[in-house]
């Protein structure tokens, strides 16, 4: 019988952990305990399934966290938790940093503490650690991993800080690590109303007329199913240090390009109207990875499209999963 893999997955009944805890616990040689406040949901969101443990806590809470850690005694880490709806961020900065940096490092703390307790070779082999598109500077050529990092808002902010302290900890510690740089992420389960759900509620409400904000900058969309998927490769890949891929597909839409895909699912015409109250200030025109390295990386290429998502959103929201606000 085959040894089995220990992962610990922060964040995992979030948006993306709830499909990464799914796909890593679908093999029976896998045990994964999942770290979570349940802020955004309750544990009811995660499959039931004989091989995961559920640790409820806090990474602000130290002593949670390292409960957690001891749990788990992982080999490898998926760190997914944080608060990332940009404008709960802006409003709350302090929480952010609190939860995205400091909690982050309470995190890499205990699990190098672990590390020293273990004989060598034998602990933590890889962590795996989400960060985010938000942390490039405004460009209008899509973007390669070797683009300096200079974030514009809070949350791009606190996942550089972030990033830093993760490959600090590969250096301290010799474990392997990669930083994933996600693209907007879709499909059912969302959890903060983000700009997908904020459509679907007004489509399945009859709306002909969708109130958005900016309707012209174009952005990248990446289904959680993809993103799932990189995640475990990455698990799998002879890395050294710690390494950094941008997450994405290589296609790009405007807001009024994403409208009219909900309109196709749908079968009537909706039209995307802009509303001062929903306009950002602050806004990139464009936002497009390179995911050449990804791919390159993995061995594999995106898989799931846009009109996918959008369907299978549309799909939960009739079955009453519905998205739930920011805390």
């Amino acid at each position: 019988m085959s040894e089995m893999r220990r992962i610990l997955v922060t964040g995992g009944s979030g948006f993306v952990g709830q499909q990464v805890v799914e796909d890593l616990t679908a093999e029976p040689t896998n045990h994964v305990t999942v770290f979570d406040n349940f802020s955004f949901g309750g544990a009811d969101r995660l499959p039931q399934r004989t091989n995961m443990t559920v640790v409820t806590g806090d990474l602000r809470d130290r002593p949670a966290v390292s409960k957690a850690v001891a749990a788990a005694r992982p080999q490898f880490v998926v760190h997914l938790a944080a608060v990332h709806f940009i404008p709960y961020c802006n409003a709350h900065p302090e929480e952010a940093y609190e939860i995205n940096v400091a909690g982050t490092k309470n995190l890499l703390d205990e699990l190098a503490e672990a590390e020293r307790a273990v004989e060598a070779g034998s602990g933590l082999k890889r962590l795996v650690f989400a960060s985010t598109m938000a942390v490039y500077p405004i460009t209008d050529e899509p973007i390669e991993e070797s683009l300096a990092v200079r974030p514009l808002d809070i949350y791009g902010r606190t996942k550089a800080l972030g990033e830093d302290l993760v490959e600090l900890f590969s250096l301290r510690t010799g474990v392997a690590s990669m930083r994933l740089r996600l693209s907007n992420v879709v499909g059912p389960g969302e959890t903060n109303d983000h700009l997908f759900p904020a459509i679907a509620r007004q489509v399945l409400a009859g709306a002909e007329r969708i109130e958005l904000g900016n309707l012209s900058p174009k952005r990248n969309y990446v289904h959680r199913r993809d993103v799932s998927a990189y995640v475990a490769a990455c698990l799998e890949l002879p890395l050294v240090g710690s390494a950094v891929a941008n997450v994405g597909t290589r296609d790009e839409l405007d807001v009024e390009q994403v409208v009219d895909l909900f309109g196709q699912a749908v079968e009537r015409p909706i039209a995307a109207v802009s509303v001062p109250e929903r306009r950002r200030q602050v806004e990139r025109q464009r936002l497009q990875p390179d995911i050449s390295h990804l791919v390159a990386l993995t061995g594999r290429a995106p898989q799931f499209t846009v009109r996918q998502a959008i369907e299978e959103l549309l799909t939960d929201l009739r079955a009453g999963n519905g998205s739930s606000p920011a805390p």
